[in-house]
């Protein structure tokens, strides 16, 4: 399995204004017994790393010089690829289409990490048992804002049965986090030809569609953090730190 961090956004509702990518806004984690801060992408590598995935791409913004300079200082074992035009999370993923090639993939956007550990890992096992693609959601107050996933209970797993990108009328309360486990048969579901942002929740739908099981894990909502929007970014500092204080 391989992983892909999606890094490329310009971040326009972090309060940065371009001047550092949110990507590398710091979060607390604890390291070797210690409280330490960390820029959330670190975090999200790291994450990846425990859980057996060392095999992992960074999708940057080519003009992104100093996300460049901290991976290759920090981060050197990964590979870096680019997004050349800012056309979306699924156009994103599809830079790392070579890179994927008929590996299956742990995807995870670089402002955003789910704090509950244990879900990772649940999420790796019904794959690795099922083959199924694995998505991780949460219940919102505002569905609209999300990608939304409609779900049934089946044999003890919730299954995915559609997912639609800010919906007007949302069939759920559950809101995806930015965070996922895929066959590479999703990439040849990404339409490309669309002009405008290319979307990912339309390529899971049509997965879906064709016949393919899609699971959902559900983590509480204060167990996601993103650290996309400015004025949600102290609460996120907050979380992580009591996280980190009450870590082994």
């Amino acid at each position: 399995m391989k992983g892909i961090i999606t890094a490329a956004g310009l971040g326009t509702r972090s309060g940065l204004n371009g001047r550092l990518r949110k990507e590398l806004l710091p979060i607390y984690l604890k390291l070797d017994g210690n409280i330490v801060l960390r820029p959330i992408l670190d975090a999200v590598y790291s994450r990846m790393v425990d859980h057996g995935v060392n095999d992992i791409a960074i999708i940057l913004n080519p003009a992104d010089e100093i996300t460049h300079a901290y991976i290759r200082a920090n981060l050197p074992e990964a590979t870096i690829l680019h997004q050349e035009k800012q056309k979306g999370f699924g156009d994103a993923v599809l830079q790392a289409k070579e890179f994927i090639g008929e590996s299956d993939f742990l995807l995870n956007a670089g402002d955003g990490i789910i704090l509950n550990d244990t879900a990772y890992s649940t999420g790796l096992e019904i794959h690795m048992k099922t083959g199924s693609s694995v998505l991780f959601v949460m219940r919102v107050e505002d569905p609209k804002r999300y990608g939304v996933a409609e779900v049934m209970k089946h044999n003890g797993y919730m299954v995915v049965e559609s997912v639609e990108e800010k919906p007007l009328k949302p069939k759920s309360n559950l809101a995806l986090c930015a965070t996922y486990i895929f066959n590479s048969e999703i990439l040849g579901r990404i339409d490309y030809s669309v002009q405008a942002n290319i979307e990912l929740t339309p390529a899971i739908d049509a997965v879906i569609t064709s016949g393919r099981k899609v699971v959902a894990i559900e983590v509480q909502r204060d167990e996601w953090i993103s650290v996309g929007h400015a004025v949600d970014y102290s609460a996120s500092l907050i979380r992580t730190l009591d996280m980190a204080k009450r870590s082994r």
